[in-house]
């Protein structure tokens, strides 16, 4: 891609985490990953949900990505949607973002990926298998989904065997 500063020039790009969706830390640095390559550098990256998951992921991911959190307000369902929008629409109005990857895969976010390729944005969205609606191709440039994690159950490990010792006079 060629523009007024040369080719592959660094782009102003937002990665947005609906962490309620889209929370597995290989998943989330393997998106991260593959946009950062695309864009050059990732300017924004923030991520929106429960507090508590938003805390379980501080120690294995958003710290090492230089994210953002947004712990969704204690409300009723949609406030994390509703804060990843607003700010979509911020990002790109105030700041002139025309790069964006949603990291979710839920349906609720189509609009704003029509919206902002209205606008002349680029949208990705990176989601797991079995979340990602139907069609998102639809709506986004570019749909990647990740394998859902297997978690194996640790091995249950079997109890001491107690020692039997012949009593005396048997």
């Amino acid at each position: 891609m060629s523009d007024a500063f040369g080719t592959n020039s660094v782009r102003q790009a937002a990665l947005l985490i609906d962490a309620d969706n889209f929370a597995d830390p290989q998943a989330i640095e393997a998106a991260w990953a593959e946009f950062n390559a695309y864009a050059g550098r990732i300017s924004v990256c923030r991520a929106y949900g429960a507090g508590p998951r938003l805390e379980w992921l501080q120690r294995s991911v958003w710290r090492y990505l230089g994210t953002r959190t947004f712990p969704n307000l204690p409300l009723e369902k949609n406030t994390t949607d509703s804060a990843l929008i607003a700010d979509a629409v911020a990002l790109h109005f105030q700041q002139g973002i025309r790069l964006f990857a949603i990291a979710s895969g839920d349906a609720d976010f189509a609009p704003l990926a029509v919206r902002l390729r209205e606008w002349g944005c680029e949208v990705w969205c990176f989601s797991m298998e079995g979340i990602v609606f139907r069609d998102a191709e639809t709506y986004y440039d570019r749909v990647k989904c990740f394998p859902v994690p297997v978690f194996e159950p640790a091995p249950a490990t079997p109890a001491p065997l107690k020692s039997v010792v012949p009593s005396v006079g048997s």
